[in-house]
């Protein structure tokens, strides 16, 4: 079968962020910090894996960041001596940033993600949800947003409930969110965090969904839809924090709930399509153990980070990642050039 002839770097901290499309191009490299099982896996099959622990021989060499990774000595010179005189490198990474974009433009290399602008203003926690509930205010649970320390407890339960969730600006797999369950949990985290702007919304107690999407010029794609397994003792510490997904429990929702979810990914891409965004992002959902309603938690303005997994669940059944999509709409301007690689890609599948 035929590949798409491009030649790609993927800069990660571990290299399982970019595995699932090393057969799809001809000429595709990872770069990660990370020497692990996976990287000895990939080599074994083929697969042209630089990893900064191995080539150095020690652990954690720099710190963990994909930014610090670019300005690395061994790995610029691995990007060197695999481009030829005069050719520019395109260069992926699983969360863009300001940083990564200026380090980029510096070297000249072309960055096939979305501006870290969209980022910015959309996973935020707050922002998003003052941006998103103009749109439509019912797909989220009831929220209010304000400086922690202007609110008091008893208010709080009157409009939410006896149990509610914190969820601060920035944070990942749940580092930002605190689950309220009495005076003495609010007291503390006011007494911690009483200064800072959050959004406070209703517990909705029930299964967590995630669904990963890609924004084209063309419309969008989405699929995968996955029951979110959260907050298991033996893998973390944080009640709220994600750590894995199960794909084979879609089948327990409803048609009315699929519906909702469809609707609410609509709003939600239509909002972004409008706004210029391109590329992959994610959706968080609660499905209400009390009546079955779907509300969305929260938008995540990057390749989810079930992308890899998802990605060899579509190879199996013979359908195109959502990733490759994604590095499609950044590779080519040109839609007829898009399309017959499109067209490449599906076929080979």
């Amino acid at each position: 079968m035929k590949k798409i002839n491009e030649k790609i770097f993927y800069f990660c901290n571990d290299s399982e962020r970019a595995v699932g499309i090393e057969n799809y191009f001809t000429d595709y490299h990872i770069i990660c910090i990370d020497y692990n099982e996976t990287v000895d896996y990939m080599i074994n099959d083929g697969v042209k894996v630089f990893s900064l622990e191995k080539e150095r021989g020690e652990f954690n060499p720099i710190f963990r960041s994909t930014y610090k990774l670019m300005q690395d000595d061994l790995a610029l010179d691995y990007v060197k001596k695999n481009i030829s005189k005069g050719e520019i490198p395109n260069i992926i990474v699983f969360k863009p940033s300001k940083k990564i974009e200026k380090l980029v433009d510096k070297y000249g290399w072309k960055l096939l993600n979305p501006d870290s602008s969209y980022n910015r203003k959309y996973e935020r926690k707050i922002s998003q949800y003052r941006l998103l509930s103009k749109e439509d205010k019912s797909i989220f649970p009831k929220s209010v947003v304000d400086r922690l320390e202007s609110l008091g407890y008893e208010e709080l339960v009157k409009k939410l409930g006896e149990r509610f969730v914190i969820q601060y600006n920035i944070g990942h797999t749940g580092s930002s969110t605190v689950y309220i369950d009495n005076k003495e949990d609010f007291d503390l985290e006011q007494g911690k965090s009483g200064k800072k702007i959050a959004r406070i919304a209703e517990y909705i107690e029930g299964r967590a969904w995630t669904l990963n999407a890609v924004v084209t010029r063309f419309g969008t794609f989405y699929g995968g839809l996955s029951y979110q397994i959260t907050g298991i003792k033996e893998c973390t510490s944080g009640s709220g924090a994600t750590v894995g997904n199960d794909w084979g429990l879609s089948s327990l929702l409803s048609e009315k709930q699929i519906s909702e979810i469809e609707r609410i990914v609509k709003i939600v891409s239509d909002k972004l399509h409008s706004e210029g965004y391109r590329g992959m992002f994610g959706f968080d959902f609660v499905e209400s153990k009390s009546d079955g309603r779907i509300y969305l938690i929260e938008v995540n303005m990057r390749q989810p980070a079930s992308t890899s997994m998802h990605t060899y669940i579509l190879k199996s059944l013979n359908l195109p990642s959502l990733l490759l999509f994604h590095i499609l709409e950044f590779l080519y301007s040109d839609d007829k050039l898009y399309l017959e690689q499109l067209s490449k890609m599906i076929s080979r599948n």
